[in-house]
C-alpha cells in the first residue's frame, strides 16, 4: 500500500534495517488492540469481514469498468465466460462475484456470523 501511496507519507515510512512499514504497523496494530481490550472482538471482526468484502465488490466492479472504457486492450488473462450486454462483451465471472458480494442479503449475512 505504501508503494502505491495508499497510506500518508509518514505511515509509509521504512525500518532502515527491516524495511518494513514500522509505523504503520505499531499504528494499526494499537488501533486493533484498544478495539479489542474492551471486549470488542466481535465488533472487529465484523469489520473486517466488511472491509473484505467491499473490497471485493470494487475489484470485480473495476473489471467490469475496465471491459467497458477499454475493450479492445490486450490483457494477460481473461476469465472463461462472457456476457453480452447493451452490446457489450463483459465478464461473466466479475458480474456474477459483484452482484453476489453487493447484494443486500450478503452484507446481512456477514455481519450476523459468529466468529
Amino acid at each position: 500500500m505504501g508503494q502505491h501511496r495508499q497510506l500518508p507519507e509518514k505511515l509509509r515510512q521504512l525500518h532502515p534495517k527491516f524495511r518494513t512499514p514500522y509505523i504503520a504497523i505499531v499504528v494499526f496494530g494499537a488501533i486493533a488492540i484498544v478495539t479489542i481490550i474492551p471486549g470488542q472482538a466481535d465488533f472487529l471482526g465484523k469489520i473486517y469481514a466488511f472491509g473484505a468484502m467491499l473490497s471485493f465488490t470494487i475489484a470485480h466492479l473495476a473489471v467490469i469498468a475496465l471491459r467497458v472504457k477499454q475493450p479492445d486492450v490486450e490483457r494477460p488473462y481473461r476469465g472463461p465466460g462472457e456476457v453480452r450486454i447493451a452490446g457489450r462483451k463483459l465478464p461473466l465471472f466479475a458480474i456474477a462475484g459483484g452482484w453476489a458480494r453487493g447484494s443486500p442479503g450478503s452484507w446481512s449475512r456477514s455481519s450476523t456470523s459468529r466468529l
